[in-house]
């Protein structure tokens, strides 16, 4: 809520950068947002907050670090997920 200023660098998956910072603009009530389309699963990012890097604390997966003082990159993942558990819901039923 008090960031200066919010930025996203996106790595490909050797962890090298894929452009420049890329600025998410201010919403309310702190919330920071930017719309990224055609972001391939597998991509890293590294979130900027007042220039220093951090993880997205909503991420699934993240890269693992090399030193004590390496920060994670966040990794974009597939949140979609299929319920199949029809069977087991009929048969607890019974």
């Amino acid at each position: 809520p008090n960031a200066i200023n919010v930025q996203i660098q996106l790595f490909d998956e050797q962890g090298k950068p894929t452009g420049p910072l890329q600025a998410l603009q201010q919403k309310t009530d702190g919330i920071w947002a930017i719309d990224l389309k055609g972001i391939p699963l597998g991509t890293q990012y590294q979130y900027f907050i007042n220039g220093q890097p951090k993880i997205d604390p909503y991420g699934l997966q993240t890269t693992p670090v090399k030193g004590i003082k390496d920060v994670p990159r966040s990794i974009v993942t597939d949140r979609t997920f299929e319920w199949d558990d029809s069977l087991w819901m009929s048969e607890r039923e019974h």
